[in-house]
């Protein structure tokens, strides 16, 4: 399967590039990540032991309690082999159908590891990630975290910098990675038409408020105009990947074909989408500046992100006053 279908699908369900990256780490070892991988204590072949499962010369007994890992993550305990199969039954496609598999592999997480699905939604250290998922939700017989963390490595090399994550060589090779020290904030304007990494954070950001624009593709169309006119006058928004939405109007009309978007790149990338006049703009960026140098103080990063949070309401307040005054 691709890597890259994984880690944006990944992305897209609130994982940071380093939760995703050690989560596909975890899988890589497990699968190779081959969505009919079969465990190869079976004497069947990979293809073989599909068709008889899709074709019911393997009923679902026989599935569940074989103990044979299978899929992407190898499910191997019969309850989560039984909701692997009972899904696939449901939607009428393949045992090995990777668009089920991760359908399925999220479903798991957030029902039944929580604590693990919110940690590789926050966490910004690769190593402890990786061996989380390997301790937590993996459990093999065999402890090869070592492995799996190479694969997540490799996989955050390959993956993560295509979403502009600087990456370190040497601090890639230390005991210990994630990219807290790189912390920078940027205000841009996003208007229709534009394509890129931007524009898939915003998208991100905009679906995780529950505004509709499509499955996110880095493609700036008249779905995400809608969501963005649709964010309305609400003074801000929390999402879950950190998001926050600000005024929705620009000297009382609605912003129809750009939107100012404040960039945070860290651990966890916070998008704020503000619409503002030119007025408001110039307080923006001396506060966006302020908090810059403020974020750069904080490389922990639960010591940071209340830090963060706090002084991007504090922001959100400072523009909503100065609107309120020009109004």
């Amino acid at each position: 399967m691709d890597r890259n279908k994984i880690y944006m699908f990944l992305r897209i369900n609130g994982l940071t590039p380093e939760g995703a990256c050690a989560l596909m780490g975890n899988l890589g070892a497990e699968s190779d990540f081959k969505p009919d991988n079969v465990e190869n204590r079976c004497t069947m072949t990979d293809e073989d032991y599909t068709y008889n499962v899709d074709h019911g010369f393997i009923w679902r007994e026989q599935f569940i309690k074989d103990a044979f890992g299978y899929g992407l993550a190898q499910w191997t305990f019969w309850s989560r082999k039984a909701g692997l199969y009972d899904l696939a039954k449901a939607k009428g496609v393949s045992i090995g159908d990777e668009n089920m598999q991760l359908e399925w592999l999220i479903t798991e997480l957030t029902r039944d590891y929580p604590a693990v699905y919110q940690y590789l939604c926050t966490t910004n250290n690769l190593k402890e990630a990786t061996e989380l998922v390997c301790k937590k939700y993996e459990q093999p017989a065999v402890n090869n975290v070592d492995k799996r963390l190479e694969i997540a490595k490799d996989c955050f090399v390959q993956l993560a910098s295509n979403e502009g994550i600087p990456i370190d060589a040497d601090i890639l090779e230390s005991e210990e990675y994630c990219h807290s020290g790189s912390c920078e904030v940027t205000v841009k304007v996003l208007s229709s038409g534009d394509k890129g990494r931007d524009v898939f954070l915003l998208q991100c950001g905009l679906t995780d408020m529950g505004f509709t624009c499509g499955v996110p593709d880095g493609d700036f169309g008249p779905l995400t105009m809608c969501a963005v006119n649709g964010i309305g006058p609400a003074p801000y928004r929390h999402c879950r990947s950190g998001s926050v939405a600000g005024p929705g109007c620009i000297g009382g009309q609605n912003m129809s074909d750009s939107v100012i978007v404040a960039l945070i790149s860290s651990a966890v990338t916070i998008i704020g989408v503000i619409m503002a006049n030119s007025k408001s703009l110039a307080v923006i960026n001396n506060e966006i500046k302020h908090l810059t140098e403020e974020v750069k103080k904080h490389n922990n990063f639960a010591q940071r992100m209340p830090v963060m949070e706090i002084q991007l309401e504090e922001l959100m307040k400072r523009v909503q006053a100065l609107e309120r005054k020009e109004s």
